[in-house]
């Protein structure tokens, strides 16, 4: 009898802790797009033409994005490097040099800081 409520417990937890972790996904590529401009228009201060612009490129790279993490990755093609690098190229269209300065800043920052403002260290592996 313990070995059923045991067992019944510990796959309601496991049940519980699956649906927490799948909910905390990026959603779809449209709300991830969403969420990037609106980030932009905050940080850059970007106005009404800017934000549509940027809202059709962030779109467009989205799309591209969670498409490739669709496909199985001995057959992935997508470049993400490429396609960042692409993207700038047509903010930098859309954007002032002083308002792509601070993306760029941004940018750089997005890979040595966690989204609330922490340092992530780099570290040694244990050998």
């Amino acid at each position: 009898m313990k070995w059923i409520l045991t067992l019944a417990l510990a796959s309601s937890m496991a049940g519980a802790a699956m649906a927490q972790v799948k909910g905390q996904g990026l959603g779809d590529a449209r709300q991830h797009a969403d969420r990037l401009t609106e980030y932009m228009a905050k940080e850059l201060g970007l106005n009404e033409t800017q934000v549509e612009r940027v809202s059709v490129i962030n779109s467009v790279f989205a799309e591209k994005l969670f498409a490739a993490s669709q496909e199985p990755a001995e057959e992935r093609t997508f470049n993400k490097a490429d396609e960042t690098a692409r993207r700038n190229e047509e903010l930098k269209a859309v954007l002032t040099a002083e308002q792509f300065g601070k993306w760029k800043e941004l940018e750089s920052r997005q890979t040595t800081h966690t989204p609330d403002g922490r340092e992530i260290r780099s570290v040694e592996p244990v050998r």
